[in-house]
Formats: structure tokens, C-alpha cells, sequence
């Protein structure tokens, strides 16, 4: 966690003084998403030769490293990490460059390779993984395949929810599913689902959802997530880097750049956004570290 500084709209050292005798103390939680890109032991091309049962480089966990160092997020998502070791991992090798986060969790469903998690600055108030979600798929019942990892946090005068997920990916399981749409559209409506009754229901209104959703704002996937019915469930964070683009996922095969990567917010998290945006981390080594982009955005809390 870090102060508020008002010299970032460039107001002189006299005015911030000032300014910061005048008005409430504040704090800005900076909160990223981060698919880590098989940060897993996987078959992979390392330079130009194939291997199989290879670990992630080392170059592409340092770039990786650069890029949350330079970021400095006080919660970091990340998706498409291997177990619990993988994890640890990385928070030893983020601390050796300078950068710590004592509190880790990890969430481990259906998907037995590739999981999310959370690395935190700041203590979980509260801790649930959901492994046990369902929904129809054809004559089938399915599990969301890597869970929802829902962490809740007190901070100052605020409590508020994170979920991290990272639904189907594109790849074809069924000639009837292509690109998986089917099923991706199905995790996101069980994800809705016990959002709209665990919190909107209750009125737990503070909360943001992020991750990797693999597809498109304007795909029936996110539009479950954004509304039931006449319900709003979260507006979308509008994001972008620092050339003024908003894609955050390249396919090299196909070069394509699309936005698969969001942090959507419920409307009563809205205020707390600085800006109400959020922004698409486009340093050098972000191309070294991930087939995605990191994304964030800053929270502002100000002491009652």
C-alpha cells in the first residue's frame, strides 16, 4: 500500500504540502491481473527448437519479475500457474529482486496443470475457493474448470471482494462447442449466478472481477457477467496502454491482438477507481514475459 500523492496531476511540492493538511488522509491500492503464460512444466518452443516436459524459461520469469517490480501492485491476480510450489516460487524469486508479498493463495479445481492465485501486500480477511460450481453442458454437468478464488479485504473504512478467475480457453473439446463458446459462456453464468446471490442479494456491493475471460466485450461471456436481466452485475474498467491501445492478448499464430484480459468493477466499487480506468502495461519487458499484458488499476481510500 502506498499514500496518495497528489503530485501525479503535477501540482507543485508548496500545494501538495498544502493540500495534504486540507483534505482526508487517502491510500491507493493499486490491484493487476496477469496471465503468467504457462508458468507450468509444458511442451513449448524454447528459441527455435521444441521441447517437451520444459519448465518456463528463465529469461521469460525475469521479464515477468520487471514487469511487476516496475508495476508495484499491492494485489496481484495471476492466472496459468502450476501448483502450489510454482507459486512459491515466485514469491521467493519477487522478493530476492526487491518486492514482497506475504500473503499468497492458491486455487486449484478441475484443471490438475494450470491455476490461479493471488500474491498480496495486504492480509485476506477472508478466503474461499470455489471448486464446486456447475453447469449444464450438453447432457453433461461441468465444474468451472480452474474454480473462482474469492478473497475478501478490510480496508480502512472499506470492505470489499476480489475475484480472480480464468475461464475456457478457445481450444475445440467438442465439434458443437467451437472455440469452446458453449462452455466458456456456461462458467460465466454459474460465476454470475452466485454473485448476484451472495452479493448483490445481501448487499455486499464493493467488489471487482478479474482475469482472464478469453474473449471479447461484446461476447455473451462477459455479457453474463455484466448484467442479469435488469440487474447489473459490474461495468467494465476501460483500460489502455500507453499509445492509447486496449488489446491485452497477442496470438502469434494468427497474429491477432485482442482484449481477453479485464478488471470489471460493481457500480458501487466505481467511485473508489481513480479515474474510473484503469491502465494496459506496455513496458519492454512485457513482451518477453506473456502472450498477455498486465492490467490495473488504483484504488483510493480516504480515512474517515
Amino acid at each position: 500500500m502506498r499514500p496518495y500523492l497528489l503530485f501525479k496531476y503535477g501540482f507543485s511540492g508548496v500545494v501538495i504540502l498544502w493540500l495534504s493538511v486540507l483534505t482526508l488522509e487517502a491510500k491507493l491500492i493499486r490491484v493487476a491481473t496477469l496471465n503468467l503464460y504457462n508458468y507450468v512444466i509444458t511442451n513449448r518452443m524454447v528459441g527455435s527448437v521444441y521441447r517437451k516436459d520444459y519448465p518456463k524459461p528463465e529469461d521469460e520469469k525475469q521479464a515477468l519479475r520487471e514487469v511487476v517490480i516496475k508495476t508495484e501492485p499491492d494485489i496481484l491476480a495471476v492466472q496459468e500457474i502450476g501448483p502450489k510450489p510454482y507459486l512459491l516460487e515466485f514469491q521467493r524469486d519477487l522478493r530476492s529482486d526487491g518486492i514482497d508479498y506475504p500473503y499468497i493463495i492458491l486455487m486449484e479445481a478441475v484443471d490438475k496443470d494450470r491455476h490461479t492465485g493471488i500474491l498480496s501486500k495486504l492480509p485476506f480477511d477472508q478466503v474461499k475457493r470455489h471448486d464446486n460450481l456447475e453447469f449444464k453442458w450438453f447432457n453433461e454437468r461441468l465444474k468451472v474448470k480452474r474454480g473462482l478464488l474469492e478473497i475478501t479485504f478490510k480496508s480502512e473504512n472499506l470492505e470489499w471482494s476480489l475475484f480472480n478467475l480464468h475461464l475456457k480457453s478457445r481450444y475445440t473439446v467438442h465439434e458443437e462447442d467451437p472455440e469452446g463458446r458453449i462452455q466458456r459462456e456456461g462458467e460465466a453464468t454459474v460465476i454470475r449466478n452466485y454473485i448476484k446471490k451472495n452479493y448483490l442479494q445481501n448487499s455486499n456491493l464493493h467488489y471487482l472481477i478479474v482475469g482472464d475471460f478469453n474473449d471479447t466485450i461484446g461476447s455473451k461471456t462477459l455479457r453474463r457477467l455484466l448484467k442479469s436481466g435488469s440487474t447489473k452485475i459490474a461495468d467494465p474498467v476501460s483500460a489502455r496502454d500507453s499509445r492509447g491501445e486496449t488489446w491485452t492478448y497477442y496470438y502469434k499464430k494468427e497474429d491477432v491482438y485482442s482484449r481477453f484480459d479485464y478488471i470489471l468493477s460493481s457500480p458501487a466499487m466505481v467511485p473508489y477507481i481513480e479515474s474510473a480506468s484503469g491502465t494496459i502495461v506496455d513496458i519492454p519487458a512485457m513482451k518477453r514475459a506473456s502472450d498477455h499484458r498486465l492490467v490495473y488499476v488504483d484504488i483510493i481510500i480516504r480515512e474517515e
